[in-house]
């Protein structure tokens, strides 16, 4: 499993149409991905966490923070952009919820707002610099499980059909 990290574009109609039809709130400045050395120097914030630069392959580059399956583990895969900045999503189903958004959050300050979204329901998290990160994150699960509960009641009803 992966999660989305999107930057927020007020030129897109569907990403706006997107997050109001998902509860999210709507930002009203853009957001950009970060360059690598935007992305490191918000992870100084893990004080004292392991973290980890790879150049792949071409435009290819990983970064990750804490050891797999630590409460601070993150893996983000991505490209780099004809403009530098680092196009990247959360790679893992062992990346921690905190950790992801405390990283898009220190990215913000910098960066502007983002979106982060789950490869299961995507389900739309705007991210910004003034997000508290538990309320966020606590909001965010329950829109999940709702989401989690319709799903399981269509497979049933699709299952009984």
């Amino acid at each position: 499993m992966s999660w989305g990290v999107i930057p927020f574009d007020l030129t897109v109609p569907d990403l706006i149409h997107w997050l109001e039809e998902e509860g999210a709130n709507v930002p009203t400045s853009p957001g950009r991905f970060p360059t690598i050395e935007e992305l490191l120097e918000a992870l100084t914030v893990f004080e004292g966490e392991h973290i980890y630069k790879e150049h792949i392959v071409d435009d290819l580059w990983e970064v990750t923070i804490g050891k797999i399956f630590s409460d601070t583990y993150a893996h983000m895969l991505g490209r780099l952009t004809e403009d530098g900045c680092y196009d990247f999503h959360f790679w893992s189903n062992v990346c921690r919820n905190q950790t992801m958004i405390t990283i898009l959050k220190q990215v913000s300050y910098t960066c502007g707002p983002l979106i982060w979204w789950d490869e299961c329901f995507a389900l739309p998290l705007v991210v910004t610099s003034a997000i508290d990160v538990n309320e966020a994150i606590s909001e965010w699960l329950q829109r999940w499980e709702v989401a989690y509960i319709k799903s399981s009641l269509n497979k049933k009803a699709n299952a009984s059909s």
